[in-house]
């Protein structure tokens, strides 16, 4: 249902408008609605004009800075949030814990703020800088220090290495032939005055080193800029350095790498541990502060007072007047207005429902709210839209195979409220598809005689009776329709008008109509043909008389939105025809395996299309059949100014 709303205008102290917009956000419940009074021009004493509120020139500058901080605090949770150990250890952060006695609006140190995430940020950035070096310098080492360590020997007996100096760089595999033309340039520029050594690096690379003396170093440099040769480049602490030094720092730091390494992912984690739910805290605490800002262009105000406008729920009036007063005495007074016709399109829309149908406001979730004053869909649809699902699916096994996850997906605290209401609606849906299996005797198809089940509606051969329970679910479920249209034409009136006897019309249309059907069919005394006509054609002058041409034109319509409902038939009647024709390959085929295996692939493709067909079509038959006729998705949605909230 549709909760009742009590428009309020709150007046108050200038000075203590920050404290007053504090406590109502802890309170969360008050929609906060824009004032539309007039701007007073008084001449005479200006101290009493009344003027819409803006932000100081100070408070902008404030308001900028807390957005910049607030994006600069979400890239931070993010990055940190990667983090495999805060993944892990992920914490969460409760409103309560966030929350202290101080105001949150009141006072609030934008400075210390900014300090606060340039802190965290520096060191962020410290410790990502120092792991990303880490692991240039062991993608260097990789390519470099192979080949220096495998031909350190080598090049330690041909030569006094402490005069040589080394450059090293790869090559694909499949260019090789670049190796032989670089010792013909070698050749040709210093002779023999040089060493090259070659090793396979990986399956797809070729490392190269060369060593010459110093002097002869600045050719070789040159070849490989002419050749358009990457040479491997070192780290700055390697540059000046003799080769007998340089195998001496590569050897210290391949032993060193791994542990720094080490040293600076724990680091990370700790900074990531720390400060995460810091973060969080921070975030909210910065949003808290934004939202201020975006409510005060809402108000009005004068020299000495505030003024606010706003809805609250009915059954928190009480405690919200008894909050304020409680707090701020005679100093912000809390005043109930009425609401006049003209307010209902403006009333925010909030939904109280009883704890079965409560789920079902998630599938309401895709629609507007419902206009205020009109009737809240959402119950209607959580007591047929299961029964329509069970009409259809209405299999034993099927519905106990559904209830089992169904179950688990509503009961499991791993998954948010709206896989959770999902999991219900399921879990009643299972229900009632196991129900209306003991009505067909439906057993995976035809297997439930072996269970000694005797249907009361054979779907699989007695498809007049199918038929005729499911057109005649059309004729209640929209019948119902057109009682709640009527419904709320009078809500919206206050008495009977001619949309609610445009209403009774149709009503009067569909009972005739029915009438009739049972009539011919001998389920009532034909003796009753001539009222049930002469009602017949009352109703289509009501119609008429009070709808005009457009209500004449939805009259066919109706009777066809009834005839739709046999797609319930339809649709329940492939699907036991599916099962039978698995349960018969199983049955028939001369190798048990290989019918047993074909029959649960047929099955389970019945089962997943069992789910998915009663849902669309279930959800269809509602949408465009029903709501048509009654519901009413104008209504504002209801934000309360609250965390989370706007």
């Amino acid at each position: 249902m549709i909760q009742k709303m009590s428009k309020l205008r709150l007046v108050g102290q200038r000075t203590i408008l920050p404290n007053v917009l504090d406590t109502i956000y802890r309170f969360g419940k008050m929609h906060i609605e824009k004032v539309t009074y007039p701007t007073i021009d008084m001449q005479s004493n200006r101290s009493f004009a009344l003027n819409e509120m803006t932000l100081s020139d100070e408070e902008l500058r404030e308001f900028a800075e807390l957005e910049n901080l607030s994006e600069r605090v979400t890239e931070l949770i993010r990055e940190l949030s990667r983090i495999p150990e805060v993944q892990r250890k992920m914490a969460t952060l409760s409103v309560e814990e966030e929350v202290g006695s101080a105001g949150i609006f009141a006072q609030k140190n934008v400075d210390q703020l900014r300090a606060v995430v340039n802190k965290i940020e520096e060191q962020k950035d410290d410790l990502y800088s120092r792991k990303l070096k880490m692991d240039e310098e062991s993608s260097q080492m990789l390519g470099f220090g192979k080949l220096v360590e495998t031909f350190a020997s080598l090049m330690e007996d041909a030569h006094d290495i402490a005069s040589l100096e080394i450059v090293g760089f790869m090559v694909d595999k499949n260019k090789r032939g670049a190796i032989d033309l670089l010792k013909e340039k070698l050749h040709h520029e210093i002779a023999d005055e040089y060493e090259i050594f070659t090793s396979n690096l990986d399956r797809r690379s070729i490392a190269c080193i060369i060593a010459a003396n110093r002097d002869r170093m600045t050719k070789v440099r040159g070849i490989f800029s002419a050749e358009g040769i990457q040479e491997l480049s070192l780290p700055d602490e390697y540059a000046d350095k003799s080769l007998k030094e340089i195998l001496g720092l590569l050897q210290e730091k391949k032993g060193d790498l791994p542990k720094e390494r080490k040293d600076v992912e724990s680091e990370i984690n700790v900074l990531g541990l720390k400060n995460i739910n810091r973060l969080k805290k921070l975030k909210i605490q910065i949003q808290d502060r934004i939202a201020y800002f975006g409510e005060v262009p809402k108000f009005a105000e004068t020299k000495f007072t505030f003024i606010m406008h706003g809805w609250l729920p009915t059954d928190d009036l009480v405690e919200f007047k008894r909050v304020i007063s409680e707090a701020y005495q005679t100093a912000v007074i809390v005043e109930e207005e009425d609401i006049v016709h003209e307010d209902k399109k403006n009333v925010p829309v909030t939904l109280q429902n009883r704890a079965y149908v409560r789920p079902f406001e998630t599938i309401m979730g895709f629609f507007e709210p419902p206009a205020y004053g009109t009737i809240d869909p959402t119950c209607f649809l959580a007591i047929f839209f299961p029964i329509i699902f069970g009409m259809i699916l209405g299999d034993i096994f099927y519905g106990l195979l559904l209830l089992a996850p169904a179950v688990w997906l509503w009961r499991s605290k791993k998954f948010n409220k709206v896989l959770n209401d999902v999991g219900f609606i399921f879990m009643i849906c299972a229900c009632s598809t196991i129900l209306f299996g003991l009505l067909y005797g439906e057993v995976l198809g035809n297997l439930g005689h072996l269970f000694g089940l005797t249907p009361v509606v054979d779907r699989e051969h007695g498809i007049k009776a199918s038929l005729v329970m499911a057109v005649g679910f059309g004729f209640v479920h929209i019948l119902l329709s057109f009682v709640l249209r009527g419904v709320t034409a009078y809500r919206e009136h206050n008495k009977i008008n001619k949309h609610v006897t445009e209403s009774i019309g149709f009503i009067l249309l569909i009972l005739s109509v029915a009438g009739l059907g049972l009539s011919g069919a001998g389920i009532i005394s034909k003796s009753l043909m001539n009222p049930i006509l002469i009602l017949l054609v009352v109703s289509i002058g009501m119609i008429i008389a009070t709808g005009g041409l457009i209500a004449a034109i939805e009259i066919p319509g109706t009777l066809g939105n009834i005839l739709s409902y046999a797609r319930i038939m339809a649709i329940g009647l492939s699907s036991v025809i599916l099962a039978v024709v698995a349960n018969k390959i199983a049955k028939t085929m001369p190798n048990v395996a290989v019918g047993v295996g074909l029959a649960f692939l047929l099955h389970t493709i019945n089962f997943a299309l069992g789910i998915f067909g009663p849902t669309i079509h279930g959800l269809r038959l509602h949408v465009v059949e029903s709501f048509q006729k009654f519901a009413k998705f104008e209504g504002r949605t209801y934000q309360p100014f609250k965390r989370g909230g706007k």
